[in-house]
């Protein structure tokens, strides 16, 4: 798979047997919409993320349930993910449990960055989806729903069967029936979030685990730290990235100046991400892009950052962003501060 965007290939998996729960063909819609259920099962096969949302959009279509997404979160286990769900499921608490997804949410997809938010009383896991070019989602909002109920469904199965969460924000507008979602989370939902999250008390995120085995988890990790390399060996704009962000805290970084770190030609590095669907200037205001969000949530001032992405002045960095997030510098602070302190 050349696509910068790619899910392991458990996720057509996961689709295929959530069609068959409804009686239906999972192989052969899935056959249809050009995802191979054999490929899948390969440990290191992985999926372009536009030919996984047309999938999610058409098993919602022939299950003629909109909430499809929730039935394929509730229906993963300890193996639906490979080594990645041994490590989470292997964990010794939930906090634990949700730092491992953050640590390799690469292997799940590269279509979303993780972190954990910490408030009072209250650990979140805050999922934030990437966009194109023309700001929609690289991926569907059934898939969304399947991720959040994913994680609540870990929840259920290594602290309590009758766990409810505190809050969910999930990123599809309210449906007409939100009766499954309800039904499903057991909790405060608020539909049309900027960004996916599961929140849960503190006290139960560092509740010891019964179920947790420091030794599996170990393997389990030693197993996913090996995929990611193997993923990166052939991942040439996932390696362009990595130096791009290296080279970010001193300068903003030329292609010459990553080509070399490459061991590449210019023109060698510019044909690579142009067959992984992408290029050096895509990857470059990507980057700056994350590290902006990331500079927003600290003290630091506008021009500081701008300064220190390689912005000549505030108003540089200011229109840089609003073209990359559709809102100022400014107001993106306000909002995200307001969010996580609610």
């Amino acid at each position: 798979m050349s696509s910068e965007y790619t899910l392991i290939g458990s996720w057509a998996l996961l689709i295929g047997k959530t069609l068959d729960s409804y009686g239906l063909n999972g192989q052969q819609l899935c056959q249809k919409h050009s995802v191979d259920l054999s490929l899948a099962a390969s440990p290191d096969h992985r999926f372009d993320s536009q030919i996984l949302a047309e999938l999610w959009r058409a098993a919602v279509v022939a299950s003629n349930d909109p909430a499809f997404g929730l039935r394929a979160g509730s229906l993963s286990g300890p193996s639906t993910f490979r080594a990645l769900s041994a490590a989470m499921w292997m964990s010794d608490s939930l906090r634990a449990a949700f730092q491992r997804n953050v640590d390799y949410s690469r292997m799940f997809a590269t279509t979303g960055d993780a972190k954990l938010v910490e408030s009072t009383g209250t650990l979140s896991l805050e999922i934030t989806m990437k966009r194109d070019a023309n700001g929609e989602l690289l991926t569907s909002l059934e898939s969304t729903d399947a991720l959040m109920a994913t994680v609540v469904t870990l929840c259920r199965a290594l602290y309590r069967s009758d766990f409810c969460p505190s809050s969910v924000r999930l990123m599809r507008t309210k449906p007409d029936n939100t009766r499954p979602y309800s039904d499903f989370f057991r909790s405060d939902i608020e539909y049309d979030a900027p960004v996916l999250a599961v929140s849960i008390p503190t006290a139960v995120a560092d509740a010891p685990l019964s179920s947790g085995d420091k030794e599996l988890a170990f393997y389990a990790k030693q197993a996913v730290e090996n995929y990611l390399a193997r993923m990166d060996q052939n991942d040439y704009s996932q390696q362009a990235r990595h130096h791009i962000q290296a080279l970010l805290a001193s300068a903003v970084p030329s292609c010459a100046q990553v080509a070399a770190r490459l061991n590449t030609s210019v023109r060698s590095l510019q044909i690579k991400l142009k067959a992984q669907g992408t290029s050096f200037q895509t990857l470059l205001e990507s980057e700056r892009c994350q590290q902006a969000e990331q500079y927003l949530q600290s003290t630091l001032s506008i021009g500081e950052i701008g300064f220190l992405l390689g912005f000549s002045n505030s108003a540089s960095f200011s229109r840089a962003f609003k073209r990359w997030k559709g809102t100022s510098p400014a107001h993106y602070r306000r909002t995200t501060l307001s969010v996580n302190t609610q």
